[in-house]
């Protein structure tokens, strides 16, 4: 079972944040049951919620992309250790583009019940992000 949990998280990395194929989300990748229990700003904790959260991304990193760092597997949970990589050329979270690029970290973690995600949470440094995107001053001391 681990295995294949691995293999899905692979999988949904690659279709649904490299490539952008969204429409895979309900129909090969969440139960219909889905709660997202740290949905995008805005959105409601579902599969409709999901899919708008990551097209507000898409629109204000369009070469938006993630790479899995670590991955543990025990039962029906995994957590992921990820990177988010992209370039702010559209409005985000109301602020007007940067043209500057970003790399994130994230930690997610899912429930998997019959080969699909029923339930996620998830953390993305938003701190570094708004750094990278020169919307935070830098820190005192901090390199520039």
């Amino acid at each position: 079972m681990s295995d294949d949990i691995r293999e899905l998280n692979r999988r949904f990395a690659q279709d649904i944040f490299n490539d952008h194929k969204f429409d895979l989300a309900a129909e090969v990748y969440f139960a219909p049951d889905f709660v997202e229990h740290d949905p995008f700003p805005g959105t409601p904790p579902t599969i409709d919620g999901f899919t708008m959260g990551m097209q507000i991304m898409i629109e204000a990193f369009p070469d938006f992309r993630v790479r899995i760092e670590d991955m543990l597997v025990e039962g029906d949970k995994a957590t992921i250790r990820g990177r988010m990589f992209g370039t702010n050329t559209g409005p985000f979270q109301g602020m007007p583009p940067t043209g500057r690029p970003v790399e994130v970290e994230s930690i997610d973690i899912v429930r998997v019940r019959d080969g699909r995600y029923v339930e996620h949470w998830g953390v993305i440094d938003m701190a570094a992000m708004m750094l990278q995107l020169g919307i935070l001053p830098p820190l005192p001391g901090a390199e520039g």
